[in-house]
């Protein structure tokens, strides 16, 4: 099967993955705020937070098996394979065995911490911290024991075989939602959610040994198969993708503790975390476009095709801001009907719809450097994601404790936003000096048509949220969505094609590989690219 058809069925897949987890989990966390609340989803933010961080001591090695295993799987080196598969499980077992004793103990100095540092503010009551302790106890243990999956899960992604685990995702997010009802209904409130995590790890762990043994039946396993020249490649690429991470979780996790701990308000953390939520499903969207380039370009480079990894950044770029920046102009003007149809109108969630609204503008510039970021990995160059992180992670801890003491609550969203603005345009920097193409290729190939086109729809859906403030009940505001959203897509893609942006090698793809041409109008709407 040729590249791009292999890159074209597994986005497919992952798109396929990505829609129902998002509905999922968009369902499951409507499902979850309204059983306990915006103060206790407040607080399993700042769990979550913290086990967030704690996956930054496992130095990065999880990142790095899928791309080694792309490698050695293009070369047909399965001992490579099971050497790696090896070293990274014995790895995470003697991690996850330090790590979870280390913090079991340290959880009541951390708990304690929190409690002077809050004083008799959002963490003040012994429930609260009680519950605290509980939670971030049982969820670092349920993180040691999902990083030892880690090295399994890869093997899929890194053969290319992206409907595996897609389908696993997809099963194990049904058996999340049927443990979280139960254990709510049940009436272990935020407890419940670790039991019912407890129930996916196991279930995990049994599926995900048992898919990768059936995808790779010559896999070995073994301690002996373990190598310390193994381990170093798998670092070497690793802690530099680490300090990716790390922004990440400082753009991503952070600034829920910044209001609890600055602002002590762990209504205000809840509300923010509602917003970020439905944000970041709106960036799982184009970014599943990506998440089959990077073991399609270790394979390229493992053969030293530059020209077409040149393509391929240039290209995915293209398709990406074609899909992003119209839906992050649809999530930013009908944020309000947005968070109506998701969360109804019983609560007061007018923080939340501004918190989407700024977030969702700002994941533009982040999503934007997927493709760039997903090929430089494939090159093996982790170093260029670990600039833009470190961009994003300095430049996000500088401005937000700044703003948020200049301009208080929106001061958090802020800061967020303006640094991964200042991180994508230090990577598109940095990726003209290692592929050859600047920001003003970008601008003229890739990004200059979408944005032009998504200028009318975006002030079509404002009129529309505007003209819809007095709805207040889910279905009234769904409807009117999809009936929007009808419109705002057929007015872009009217506008798109005026721009005459995609060529013949476009059409060929869109119609070919991703079958397009199926869909009802495709043909009309592509005769000016057929035939230009």
């Amino acid at each position: 099967m040729a590249l791009r058809e292999v890159i074209a069925r597994n986005t497919a897949y992952n798109a396929l993955g990505r829609a129902w987890e998002a509905v999922a989990g968009l369902i499951l966390v409507a499902y979850v705020v309204a059983r306990v609340g915006v103060e206790q989803y407040g607080l399993w933010a700042i769990v979550a937070a913290f086990t967030g961080y704690a996956a930054l001591f496992d130095l990065g090695i999880a990142s790095a098996y899928s791309r080694f295993i792309a490698e050695h799987a293009a070369r047909g080196e399965r001992e490579r394979i099971s050497a790696v598969i090896s070293t990274g499980l014995l790895y995470q077992l003697v991690f996850g065995v330090v790590f979870v004793a280390a913090a079991w103990a340290g959880v009541d100095a951390l708990v304690w911490a929190l409690h002077r540092w809050d004083g008799a503010g959002a963490l003040g009551s012994p429930e609260v911290t009680s519950d605290l302790r509980f939670l971030l106890r049982w969820s670092f243990v349920l993180f040691g024991a999902t990083g030892c999956l880690a090295p399994f899960m890869a093997i899929p992604i890194g053969m290319q075989r992206m409907g595996v685990s897609n389908v696993l995702g997809a099963v194990m997010s049904l058996v999340k939602i049927g443990a979280t009802v139960a254990f709510l209904e049940l009436g272990y409130g935020l407890r419940g959610l670790v039991y019912a995590n407890a129930i996916v790890t196991a279930a995990f762990a049994v599926a995900g040994a048992a898919i990768a043994f059936s995808v790779c039946p010559w896999l070995r396993v073994a301690p002996w198969r373990a190598s310390w020249s193994v381990f170093r490649r798998l670092f070497s690429f690793g802690w530099r993708a680490q300090v990716s991470r790390l922004a990440n979780l400082i753009t991503f996790e952070t600034d829920v503790l910044i209001i609890t701990f600055v602002l002590r308000d762990l209504e205000l953390a809840g509300l923010y975390k509602i917003g970020l939520e439905l944000a970041n499903k709106m960036r799982q969207a184009p970014i599943v476009m990506m998440s089959a380039l990077v073991p399609a370009a270790a394979q390229l480079d493992a053969r030293q095709d530059s020209e077409r990894l040149t393509r391929m950044y240039l290209r995915g770029t293209k398709y990406v801001a074609a899909v992003t920046i119209p839906l992050a102009a649809f999530v930013c003007g009908g944020a309000g009907l947005l968070m109506t149809a998701w969360q109804g109108g019983a609560t007061d969630l007018d923080v939340a719809v501004g918190v989407l609204r700024m977030m969702a503008a700002g994941y533009v510039a982040n999503i934007l450097a997927g493709p760039g970021i997903a090929v430089s990995l494939g090159m093996g160059r982790a170093e260029l994601q670990m600039g833009s992180g470190l961009v994003s992670m300095i430049g996000n801890l500088v401005l937000t404790v700044a703003f948020v003491f200049l301009f208080g609550f929106w001061g958090v969203p802020a800061g967020t936003v303006l640094s991964m603005a200042l991180s994508w345009a230090w990577f598109t920097r940095a990726m003209r000096g290692a592929i050859g193409i600047g920001a003003r290729e970008l601008w003229r190939e890739a990004l200059r048509a979408p944005l032009i086109a998504a200028l009318a729809p975006l002030v079509f859906i404002v009129a529309c949220d505007g003209l819809s403030s007095s709805v207040h009940t889910r279905v009234v505001a769904a409807g009117v969505l999809v009936v929007a959203l009808l419109i705002f897509t057929g007015i872009y893609l009217a506008l798109l094609r005026l721009q005459r942006c995609f060529d013949a090698a476009d059409f060929d793809f869109l119609q070919n590989v991703l079958k397009l041409g199926r869909l009802p109008g495709f043909a009309a709407w592509a005769r000016p690219i057929r035939h230009g």
